[in-house]
């Protein structure tokens, strides 16, 4: 079984481009250590990320993300078991999307993940941040 988890958190003060690719960079580094896949999307200071993983692995990094000094107010606004990834296949290796085209490409993605039962939760949950300008997004491979 596969655990996944979405939450939302405000950073602790607006970040820049290159903070956002640092903190992209760090993220990828850290969830291709512990077998995670996901999104992580920030917007006008605050987080949504989507973890999936195993129960253990996924446990220690959402640890991890729970200390990490740059955000706050951390809720968790989903914490499921599934059968299945919903992110495996979708855009391996994009680093940060930022445009209207991009977002726009997820949310076709998350509509058609059909397999998925929390496709359409996460479309949900995902939604004010998939057609706003001003939004950075990392796909977690």
């Amino acid at each position: 079984m596969i655990r996944t988890i979405v939450y939302i958190s405000n950073a602790v003060m607006l970040l820049e481009k290159k903070h956002l690719d640092e903190l992209f960079y760090q993220c990828v580094q850290n969830n291709i250590s512990n077998n995670v896949t996901g999104i992580l999307i920030y917007k006008e200071g605050t987080f949504i990320q989507v973890l999936e993983g195993n129960d253990q692995d996924l446990n220690n990094l959402f640890k991890t993300i729970q200390q990490d000094k740059r955000h706050n107010n951390i809720m968790t606004v989903l914490d499921r078991m599934n059968t299945k990834r919903l992110f495996t296949k979708f855009r391996t290796g994009l680093s940060s999307l930022n445009n209207a085209r991009q977002l726009n490409i997820l949310e076709t993605f998350l509509r058609n993940s059909k397999g998925s039962p929390h496709s359409q939760t996460i479309l949900a949950l995902l939604g004010p941040f998939l057609n706003k300008k001003n939004t950075s997004m990392n796909v977690i491979n």
